[in-house]
């Protein structure tokens, strides 16, 4: 379980970028993060992995303080624009993630994976010659591929066609039940039988906060609060 309390971000003296964020994803849990450009999405997936420096509050996992050691081994990372090794080929550039993480059996690992996602036929590709989708694929994997238990996923469901969009929605489903995810995404009808929990972020602040688990909560609920908070 990930816990934040009172979590503010920015430059003193200035406008915070997020104030005051207090939230807990439990473990199973698929908490989906709405809000317009420049709502601070982002910038809350950046500050939980500790690479934003200039922030005051609290973080928890399992009930200890997050540090960079916990985050290394624990957490998962999904960019919205992520950066690869574009000389490297698909195998070598998740093989080179995998020795940096001392992961056990990683070209066994690596071919799962790349199976999972539908890239198996581009291992021995170079990244740079990959479609933005197929890179988008790449991405999650590395996200993912040393277990974390929590996965933060920044748009993953970005220039994905539908049949790439339905069967990454199943590994995410799959996968929450050993994690905790948090996922920040403006494709809609996607959140339907996937978030079991949904914040509404406007402006740095938390407007909303809704159990979406159960399909109590329809296309037209969510995009009547967006219309609420003025995304």
């Amino acid at each position: 379980m990930l816990k934040i309390k009172h979590l503010t971000v920015g430059i003193p003296g200035n406008e915070p970028i997020l104030s005051e964020i207090s939230l807990v994803i439990e473990k199973q849990k698929i908490v989906a993060l709405l809000g317009k450009n420049g709502a601070g999405k982002t910038t809350l997936m950046v500050t939980m992995m500790l690479l934003h420096k200039s922030f005051k509050g609290e973080m928890f996992f399992e009930n200890k303080p997050v540090t960079k050691k916990i985050i290394q081994k624990k957490f998962g990372y999904m960019e919205a624009d992520p950066y690869f090794y574009e000389y490297l080929t698909v195998f070598e550039m998740l093989e080179y993630l995998c020795l940096v993480r001392r992961l056990k059996n990683h070209k066994d690992l690596i071919v799962e994976w790349l199976c999972k996602v539908n890239l198996a036929d581009k291992k021995d590709n170079t990244v740079k010659s990959l479609s933005k989708g197929m890179k988008q694929r790449l991405s999650f994997v590395m996200a993912i591929i040393h277990k974390p238990e929590i996965l933060l996923l920044d748009e993953p469901f970005n220039a994905l066609d539908p049949d790439e969009m339905e069967n990454l929605k199943k590994i995410i489903i799959d996968y929450s039940k050993q994690a905790s995810i948090l996922i920040s995404t403006h494709i809609f009808s996607f959140l339907k039988n996937l978030a079991t929990d949904v914040i509404f972020l406007h402006i740095g602040q938390i407007k909303k906060t809704v159990e979406s688990i159960g399909g109590k909560w329809t296309l037209a609920d969510y995009e009547e609060n967006f219309k609420e908070i003025n995304v």
